[in-house]
């Protein structure tokens, strides 16, 4: 029993650890208020392997990106938006290999959390909707990577066992 939970308490800390790298290397792609990574495909990956603990690894691993990249103003969304989001799979994903379709889906719910977030965390910050939907298609392309990612993730997830 001890072993179990030590060992979920390391890859917690190496998933957050990875999905705070993943998150702040930055493909040279143009952004409006904020940039694209590689970091949601970890959060899939994390929620894959630790179930609702991923949910804390990926709100402080994203968070700490942020801040790390000078985003900090973002740093209390993208820890409650990248916590959603795992969470989001850990309930709905089906692992079974037969559900491809739904888990796709799931990730894009996921990443549907992440848009709507940030959407409405910049309408705030940047004080209205008009300038909060011009960082939408920057984030759809996000999330586009962030599903990718969690597609391939997916069959090496069932071979981690905790």
């Amino acid at each position: 029993m001890r072993d179990i939970k030590t060992k979920k308490l390391v890859y917690a800390g190496l998933l957050t650890a990875a999905i705070t790298v993943a998150t702040a290397i930055k493909p040279p792609i143009p952004t409006f208020n904020g940039y694209i990574h590689f970091g949601d495909g970890m959060i899939f990956l994390a929620a894959l392997i630790l179930g609702p603990i991923s949910a804390i690894a990926a709100g402080i691993g994203s968070a700490l990106a942020d801040v790390l990249l000078g985003y900090g103003i973002y740093a209390p969304a993208t820890f409650f938006i990248k916590a959603l989001m795992a969470l989001v799979v850990v309930f709905l994903i089906k692992k079974d290999g037969k559900h491809i379709i739904w888990n796709i889906i799931v990730f894009i719910l996921a990443e549907l959390v992440m848009i709507g977030g940030y959407f409405c965390y910049d309408s705030i910050l940047l004080g209205g909707f008009a300038l909060a939907f011009a960082g939408v298609g920057f984030n759809a392309v996000q999330a586009l990577f962030g599903v990718v990612i969690g597609i391939i993730f997916l069959p090496i997830s069932k071979k981690i066992k905790l």
